[in-house]
């Protein structure tokens, strides 16, 4: 599988925001990344045991610059973005893109 250059770096960016967070502010003792292609579609998986945070503060409004960034790369991959977490949960992020 051909991933164009603009979309690798858009991954390579949505990784390098996730684990710029977990340094920052997640308190994590163990983070898992996983980038899975199959076919035309590629996943990627984002895991960690940090603190997590109160998904509803998950709108537009009140997401951090970090996460608004990556959701605005996951919408120019023509992606599908999943955020699971809650406090004292950590956090997984699941991004779906077709290629």
């Amino acid at each position: 599988m051909d991933i164009d250059i603009d979309s690798q770096l858009n991954i390579y960016r949505i990784v390098q925001e996730l684990l710029s967070n977990a340094l920052k502010h997640s308190k994590a003792t163990q983070v898992l990344v996983m980038l899975i292609c199959i076919k035309d579609q590629v996943v990627l998986h984002y895991e960690d045991d940090g603190v997590g945070f109160d998904a509803s503060h998950l709108d537009q409004h009140t997401m951090s610059m970090g996460l608004s960034g990556i959701r605005e790369r996951v919408k120019a991959l023509n992606g599908k973005l999943q955020i699971h977490t809650a406090p004292e949960k950590g956090l997984k992020v699941k991004i779906e893109m077709e290629l």
